[in-house]
């Protein structure tokens, strides 16, 4: 098994850095590198001055030397999720925890669950295992959580096992949680939107050097866990580049009764290359490619403690996990309702499980769960004036189109089944397209009025089987105020609405989950009886009418394909007040 990763993790490696050597030997130097918008926004006069724009990790991060006049407030104090443009966390509002990168290198974490454990209505269930442990915010999980890394839409979940976190925590430059229904203008996710950053090069590049280099190695005696990464950076006047590689061999995780968690070890490995161009101080185009691999022998549910045992065989199960993304940003200086912000992506998360057992009905079982997905969003922000008040609008849409297939080497459970295919992973395709509209109007300098409007239609088509597809269409609006009483007190209000889309499991997963033999009755007459008596163990098919059978109880999906998205989330808040010094009230 070790020598499975490293293979695989060498290859992966070689081609990043084959990437990064091409695209340094494209390093210009001729125009300077594209600095972080700074100038005062009308709409900040009686605040610091930092202006809105749609650039966020330039912004965010500060890495680039702002000149003398300039002042950019601490990362903490910005934040760009709830209206898709950058702005100051205590003039938000959601509620919006952010998790810097000072808090991610002090924190060390095994994985993102230890950055989470201290956020109000934020943690993670599902048992110690990586593999199992599913994020919750606010009650809800799945995909009522919006999870977005590099602003690239992550939408694979797999039951118990498998979750969207396909990123190592090292490369993390910044996270940003947002609780609620404040998520309305991602979309699908009505509990709130997870939105990780991953390194730019100037975050290695520091003190106006052309070249940085980092190293980390950290030992967690719990798990006896080696977790090293390496990054490397060059920076030029034009041409950013970035490569890095992680590793992580873990063993099983001890219990605070001194116990290790069976079957919990875990090995990773994780790779991460980025490039920047600056065409001028109006364009800025990001690349950025980055890969996931993990190994381990456990449960197929990896949530219970009795992993082993008849009723949770043991697998070994590898995910590999793919993204490529891009982003161009484009904000011409002389034109002043051009702000815009483009990213695309693709993703391909593949879960295989390949059962241990060597006799019964797992011997030699295999399947494999597959999505993937490619979408694009595009966005514009407009400084203007509305009725005679400065404003802010920001428009744009966003379009992701996922494919699901399932492969199954046996039959589908008690069910006879075409084999090949696997119910309860179903082959289906579904296209999300989102249309949006932001606004801030500062109606005086102490009262400002905020609203939104999503409109989103979706569309999906189970591909194997039984013929099947729905459509739906949904409308989240959003409407608030912020009244600053004094430099350190604000009263605000807001109505906001979001919905959670059901996903292609929901809608089109069948066959039998497990079965039951009970204790009494212990026989059962089929249909009339015949002669002959036959003994099913489980995993063999149903006898045929006629036949006595020892009784059992089966549990199986029914699919739904005319589930509707789930009843709309509302937040409703008129008299909440926060102070800025002390950040968002939860």
């Amino acid at each position: 098994m070790q020598m499975k990763i490293l293979t695989k993790s060498c290859s992966r490696v070689a081609l990043i850095a084959s990437l990064g050597s091409a695209l340094h030997s494209a390093t210009a130097q001729e125009e300077p590198s594209l600095l972080p918008t700074t100038t005062v926004s009308s709409l900040e006069t009686s605040r610091a001055p930092v202006r809105r724009t749609i650039t966020p990790r330039p912004a965010i991060t500060a890495t680039a030397q702002p000149s003398p006049d300039e002042q950019i407030p601490d990362s903490e104090d910005l934040v760009i999720t709830p209206l898709r443009v950058v702005g100051e966390k205590d003039e938000q509002l959601a509620n919006i925890t952010i998790i810097d990168s000072e808090k991610i290198a002090r924190t060390a974490p095994l994985s993102f669950d230890e950055l989470t454990r201290d956020i109000p209505n934020v943690t993670f269930l599902g048992g110690p295992r990586y593999l199992g442990e599913q994020l919750v915010i606010r009650g809800e999980s799945g995909s009522s959580v919006n999870v977005r890394i590099d602003d690239a839409r992550q939408n694979f979940v797999s039951g118990h096992a498998g979750q969207r976190f396909f990123v190592e925590p090292d490369f993390l430059s910044r996270a940003e949680i947002l609780r609620g229904p404040g998520s309305f203008a991602y979309g699908s996710g009505s509990a709130g939107v997870v939105s990780l950053s991953t390194l730019d090069p100037r975050d290695i590049v520091k003190g106006g050097n052309e070249y940085g280099f980092r190293a980390r190695s950290s030992y967690h005696t719990n798990s006896r866990e080696w977790a090293t990464n390496v990054v490397g950076a060059v920076a030029g006047e034009q041409s950013e580049i970035l490569v890095g590689y992680s590793s992580r061999d873990g063993q099983n995780i001890n219990l605070p009764d001194g116990r290790d968690l069976p079957f919990s070890a875990v090995e990773r490995d994780s790779a991460l290359a980025k490039y920047v161009f600056n065409f001028d101080s109006d364009n800025r185009l990001e690349f950025s490619l980055s890969s996931y691999e993990s190994i381990d022998r456990g449960g197929a549910n990896p949530q219970p403690f009795d992993v082993g045992t008849t009723s949770n065989a043991l697998v070994d199960r590898t995910i590999d996990y793919l993204q490529f993304s891009g982003e161009w940003l484009y904000n011409p200086a002389d034109i002043d309702w051009i702000n815009a912000k483009t990213t695309f992506f693709v993703n391909e998360t593949r879960q295989e499980r390949n059962y241990a057992a060597t006799t019964g009905s797992n011997a030699g079982r295999q399947n494999i769960h597959e999505l993937s997905s490619w979408g694009i969003e595009s966005s514009n922000l407009i400084e203007h004036t509305l009725a005679g008040r400065e404003s802010l609008t920001t428009f744009g849409f966003d379009y992701f189109s996922e494919t699901q297939d399932g492969q199954e080497t046996r039959d589908t459970f008690f069910i006879p089944g075409a084999l090949g295919n696997s119910s309860g992973r179903p082959d289906a395709s579904a296209d999300h397209l989102g249309i949006f509209v932001l606004n801030e109007t500062q109606l005086s300098d102490s009262f400002t009025i905020h609203s939104g409007l999503r409109f989103d239609h979706s569309s999906t088509e189970k591909t194997v089987g039984s013929s099947a597809s729905q459509e739906f269409s949904e409308w989240s609006p959003q409407i608030g105020f912020r009244y600053e009483i004094n430099d350190q007190w604000a009263l605000f209000g807001q109505y906001s609405r979001a919905y959670t889309a059901p996903t292609l499991n929901d809608l089109y997963q069948d066959g039998s989950h497990f079965g039951v033999v009970p204790s009494f009755p212990f026989f059962q007459t089929v249909s009339d009886p015949q002669s002959g008596f036959i003994v099913t163990p489980p995993g063999a098919p149903l006898p045929a009418p006629g036949q006595i059978n020892v009784n059992y109880f089966e549990e199986r999906f029914i699919p739904n394909p005319d589930l509707k998205p789930r009843p709309p989330t509302i937040l409703s808040s008129v008299s909440a007040i926060r102070t800025k010094t002390s950040g968002v009230a939860n």
